[in-house]
């Protein structure tokens, strides 16, 4: 697809119910191509409010917690690592998350050391109110169920030797730590846009699908026969519409908690439906069928 018809389509997708009559006209590899080019160009566009406006504040937000780290660190302390278990000369070190992050709705801690926990779940106090936690042997990191996921600290890089940090050498290992997680930041940056890419186009794809299956029976329980390919064109288009509208105001309005994607896709999909209902072209498949029994009674 010529960027000059990309953009024509991206255009009449917004701004004219009437033009979906002509993408029913349109082979469905047209429009898969115009969702394809559409999450690719957003991909791009998230990266760099990434590499702008995300990443500064994770780099700084880094550089801070390791700087309260170390400023906190207790002059007794000592922290070692043997190769297979965590020591420690008191039984629980936390570090709260820096002032420069914005903590709404976050826990107290960044971090919790406690080398007597085997597992999260035997101390839900701890468990509450902190990001991650360093037991005996693994490092725990909640996932977006909420579960503690579990990784053997031998597997973590820095971890692969035995070490230990003390007040004396914890502004090294400050440096240490700092430089590496820069490091990591920086490789984000090309990382960031191709997993927003794939996460999302498979998600709404597969999303699309159900969607359009759930609309494709109730439509045919109503009495009416849409071709399922024509119909998931349409779906396609209002996807693209629906992505954008929560690309815009999730970056806009980010405290916003509204499910504005599938508000956007149903409400605009309503109004093509409304448009395109009457269209010969939505039961192309069944005309075509209708005509076949007529030859062949004939």
């Amino acid at each position: 697809m010529r960027p000059r018809t990309y953009f024509q389509a991206l255009w009449n997708t917004f701004s004219s119910a009437g033009y979906y009559v002509d993408v029913l006209k349109a082979p469905v590899w047209f429009s898969i191509r115009f969702v394809f080019m559409t999450y690719a160009l957003l991909a791009l566009i998230a990266g760099g409010w990434y590499w702008q406006v995300t990443l500064p504040t994770l780099r700084t937000g880094l550089s801070d917690t390791l700087s309260t780290a170390q400023s906190q660190f207790p002059d007794d302390l000592s922290l070692s690592w043997s190769g297979e278990h965590v020591t420690m000369s008191r039984k629980t070190l936390q570090i709260p998350l820096p002032e420069s992050l914005n903590r709404e709705g976050m826990p107290k801690y960044f971090l919790t050391i406690d080398p007597s926990l085997e597992k999260p779940a035997d101390n839900s106090e701890i468990a509450n109110q902190t990001l991650l936690i360093i037991g005996k042997s693994q490092i725990f990191v909640q996932n977006q169920a909420e579960e503690w996921q579990p990784t053997p600290l031998k597997d973590v890089p820095g971890f692969e030797s035995a070490f230990t940090i003390d007040k004396a050498s914890s502004g090294w290992w400050k440096d240490k730590v700092n430089e590496a997680g820069q490091a990591a930041l920086s490789m984000t940056i090309w990382i960031f846009p191709l997993l927003w890419f794939l996460l999302k186009l498979v998600s709404r794809s597969i999303s699309a699908l159900f969607d359009v299956t759930l609309l494709w029976a109730l439509m045919r329980i109503f009495g009416q026969k849409p071709s399922y390919m024509k119909l998931w064109q349409l779906v396609l288009h209002c996807v693209v519409v629906a992505e954008v509208a929560e690309f815009i105001t999730s970056r806009a309005w980010p405290e916003l908690d509204f499910p504005m994607f599938s508000a956007v896709l149903w409400a605009f999909l309503a109004i093509v439906l409304w448009k395109v209902g009457t269209s010969s072209l939505l039961f192309a498949e069944n005309e075509a069928g209708k005509d076949t029994d007529k030859k062949m009674k004939k």
